[in-house]
C-alpha cells in the first residue's frame, strides 16, 4: 500500500497552512473538530507537528508496516524520548559532558525496548534454535534440518524486520528531541575488533570515528553498492540498491551478497588497523541542563515494552511467521522478564 500522502515527499521540511497542504493532498479542508480528526489522520503517514498557526512537514513514511508501529506522538516515542531527557539531563549533571554517542543498540537496550537477547539472536540465531518449538510432525519433515532451516529462515524475517522497525522509532525520537531544540544530531560510526581468543570465547572491542575514518567508511559503502549492483546487472536482474537506505528492502539472498560485498570491503580498508566491523552511531551534542530540568517537570511515563510486544506481533512484515513461532521469537528476544 503506497503512503496516501506521498506527494508532501517534497514539502519535507516546510511549514504549510491547513488549506494549502490540502489543496496539495486533494482533500477537502475541514472544521472544528472534524479538522482535529483530518490531521490525525494524517499524522498516522506524515511526521507533522503544529506551530503557530502553521504545519511543519517531517517525514513522510514510505512503508505501510512502519506506518503502523510509529507513532509520532505515541507510546513509543513518547517514552524514548522522555527516557532520553532524563540520560542526558543525568549526563550532564554527573560528568558535565555536552555531546554524547550512542548506537541504535545502546538506545534499545536502554530504553528495554528488547532485551538482552536481541542482538545475540540477531547476530547468532543459531544459539537459540533448540528454544523453539514448531509443531511438525516427522512424516511431514522433507528432511532432518527442516526445523532448524525453518526457525533460522524465519528468525531472519523477524530481526530484519523488528529491527527496521524500531530503528525508525529510535531516529523520530531524536528528530523529536530536536525539533524540541534539546539535542542536535548527526550520524557518525563506530568501529569494532571482533575476535575469538584462544580459549573460544568472542571478544570485542569498539572506537567512535573520526572524521577521517567515517569518510573511509562512506567510501565503503558506496564502492560496495557499485559492486553490487554491477552482479546484479550482470546477472540480468531487474532492481538494484538505489543507496545504503535501502539494503533491508532487497531480498534476503541479495541482502546477504551484498553485506558480504561491504564487510569484505570494511575489511580490507582497515586491516592495518585491525577493524573489521562497523555499526551506525549518533553523535548526540546537548542543551544546557536547565533546558532539560523544564522538560523533566512537564514528563508523564508510559509503559513501553509490552506496546512493543504487541505492535511486532501484528506488524504486516512478519505475518509470513508462523503465529506461535512469532509470538516465541518476541517473547525470546523482546519482552522483559
Amino acid at each position: 500500500m503506497e503512503n496516501p500522502y506521498i506527494a508532501l515527499k517534497e514539502y519535507e521540511g516546510q511549514y504549510l497552512k491547513y488549506p494549502a497542504l490540502c489543496k496539495i493532498i486533494n482533500e477537502e479542508p475541514k472544521g472544528g473538530k472534524g479538522k482535529i480528526l483530518h490531521i490525525n489522520r494524517i499524522k498516522q503517514y506524515v511526521d507533522i507537528t503544529k506551530d503557530k498557526g502553521k504545519i511543519y512537514i517531517g517525514r513522510v513514511y514510505t512503508n505501510e508496516d512502519e506506518l503502523k508501529i510509529i507513532e509520532s506522538y505515541g507510546k513509543f516515542t513518547t517514552y524514548i524520548r522522555q527516557f532520553l531527557i532524563n540520560l542526558f539531563y543525568e549526563l550532564e549533571q554527573t560528568t558535565g559532558q555536552t555531546s554524547i554517542i550512542m548506537t541504535n543498540r545502546d538506545i534499545l537496550e536502554m530504553t528495554h525496548m528488547v532485551n538482552n537477547n536481541y542482538f545475540i539472536g540477531k547476530n547468532a540465531p543459531y544459539k537459540y534454535i533448540e528454544q523453539f518449538d514448531i509443531n511438525v510432525k516427522i512424516d511431514d519433515m522433507p528432511n532432518d534440518q527442516y526445523i532448524a532451516n525453518r526457525i533460522l529462515d524465519e528468525s531472519d524475517i523477524f530481526f530484519s524486520g523488528s529491527y527496521r522497525l524500531l530503528k525508525r522509532v529510535v531516529y523520530d525520537s531524536l528528530t523529536s528531541l530536536e525539533r524540541m531544540s534539546l539535542i542536535n544530531k548527526n550520524k557518525t560510526f563506530r568501529l569494532y575488533k571482533n575476535v575469538v581468543d584462544d580459549n573460544g570465547r568472542f571478544i570485542s572491542t569498539h572506537h567512535d570515528c573520526d572524521e577521517d575514518e567515517i569518510s573511509r567508511i562512506l567510501t565503503v559503502q558506496h564502492d560496495s553498492i557499485i559492486e553490487f549492483n554491477q552482479i546484479l546487472k550482470e546477472e540480468n536482474k531487474h532492481h538494484h540498491l538505489a543507496n545504503i537506505q535501502y539494503v533491508h528492502y532487497l531480498y534476503p539472498n541479495d541482502k546477504k551478497r551484498f553485506y558480504a560485498i561491504m564487510n569484505r570491503r570494511l575489511r580490507e580498508e582497515f586491516k592495518d588497523e585491525g577493524w573489521n566491523a562497523y555499526s551506525v552511531a549518533w553523535k548526540i551534542n546537548l542543551a544546557q541542563p536547565k533546558t532539560f530540568q523544564y522538560e523533566i517537570a512537564k514528563i508523564n511515563y508510559r509503559q513501553l515494552n509490552q506496546n512493543v510486544q504487541d505492535k511486532l506481533l501484528t506488524a504486516k512484515d512478519l505475518q509470513l511467521i508462523e503465529a506461535t513461532l512469532r509470538k516465541q521469537f518476541v517473547n525470546t528476544f523482546i519482552r522483559m522478564e
